[in-house]
């Protein structure tokens, strides 16, 4: 939305972003300019900017009014965003033909077929997933409910040796990612074979995918094949191309309503409205500023379908001046952390600062 970007051309981006991967970051930094789409935070922001609320805010959960524009909790399989490093197209693969082996350092190596893989026991759980290259008030952000194996369930079956200390995941389009041992063993780690209650899309990965909560998009490996266990380190596709390797979620509040430049009416309830992410540390308030950061108010969350998911908030504003306003957006989250004012771009470690758009009081 800002930085003169419409939601359309924030996804049709997507194949910018693939084009990059070939090159890494310093032709992101050329294509974008090397800063993020949010407003420069003013001193004054940065100057009262509080790390951290001991205790965290008690959260303020109630009714959220239908908006245009404002996101579902649900994003539909059609809808949820996709970013590829493949420029031309991804692969289709036929499960018929198609297994999955996991060995490395352990113990007793095996191989599934797809159905085998069916016949595991099954999570479902509701996660948001960012894309690492998603600019503050960007559209690489989307929610579904995902069912899959535990790659925990894996890891206990196959056995893992003393020493190793991460899990590489290999596709069919050769790219690879990596996640440290204590990350694959949380309950949340899945392999996911449906989405939305269908069959996993092609797009996203059938005939499985992996699920990471609390890290960026780009180590949920798409069309996996090969789960190994290593003593060592390994730095994958995007790693060996400048991106990070960690890749933790930077919290996030975005404005979806109303629209950057549009027109408000003076004297009458405006709904301000939008989500906030933070991965898998949940979201215990919202805050927006009408006055370009001199005060801060608190809205309204709709409580979220888990922890793991974005939360979606609104706050009712009556405008009673004309003119341009300014709007800006921030959250904090359930350990009382703030989010980051600092304008940071999403090279290479995920964008940071406050999602600021300007609208007309008429």
């Amino acid at each position: 939305e800002t930085g003169g970007l419409t939601r359309r051309a924030l996804i049709e981006r997507g194949l910018i972003i693939a084009g990059v991967g070939l090159l890494g970051i310093g032709a992101w930094r050329f294509i974008t300019g090397g800063v993020s789409s949010a407003t420069a935070p003013v001193a004054k922001v940065i100057q009262h900017y509080k790390k951290k609320i001991v205790p965290p805010p008690v959260p303020n959960y109630g009714d959220i009014h239908p908006a245009p524009f404002l996101s579902a909790e649900v994003t539909s399989n059609n809808q949820y965003y996709v970013v590829s490093k493949n420029l031309f197209s991804d692969p289709t693969v036929d499960s018929g033909g198609w297994h999955l082996t996991v060995d490395g350092d352990v113990d007793h190596p095996f191989t599934l077929s797809y159905d085998q893989l069916l016949a595991l026991p099954m999570q479902k759980q509701y996660e948001s997933m960012m894309c690492i290259s998603n600019e503050v008030g960007g559209e690489y952000m989307s929610s579904a409910l995902w069912e899959g194996v535990r790659l925990k369930d894996l890891l206990e079956r196959v056995g893992v040796k003393p020493g190793a200390v991460k899990i590489v995941f290999y596709a069919t389009d050769d790219y690879s990612d990596s996640i440290h041992l204590d990350k694959a063993l949380e309950p949340t780690t899945l392999l996911a074979v449906r989405m939305n209650g269908a069959t996993l899309p092609q797009n996203h990965g059938f005939p499985v995918r992996m699920l990471v909560p609390g890290i960026y998009g780009m180590k949920h490996c798409k069309w996996l094949t090969h789960i190994q266990v290593v003593t060592q380190d390994y730095q994958g596709y995007w790693q060996t191309r400048g991106w990070s390797d960690p890749a933790p979620i930077r919290m996030t509040a975005r404005i979806d309503t109303p629209l950057i430049g549009s027109t408000v009416s003076v004297n009458k309830t405006t709904y301000i409205g939008g989500v906030a992410f933070s991965g898998n540390k949940g979201i215990s308030e919202v805050d927006i500023s009408l006055d370009g950061g001199d005060s801060w108010q608190i809205a309204t969350l709709k409580r979220p379908l888990s922890n793991l998911t974005w939360v979606l908030w609104e706050y009712p504003w009556q405008p009673t001046s004309s003119g341009s306003k300014t709007l800006i957006a921030r959250a904090v989250d359930m350990e009382g952390n703030v989010q980051d004012p600092q304008v940071e771009p999403p090279a290479p470690d995920g964008s940071s600062g406050y999602h600021t758009i300007t609208v007309s009081v008429v």
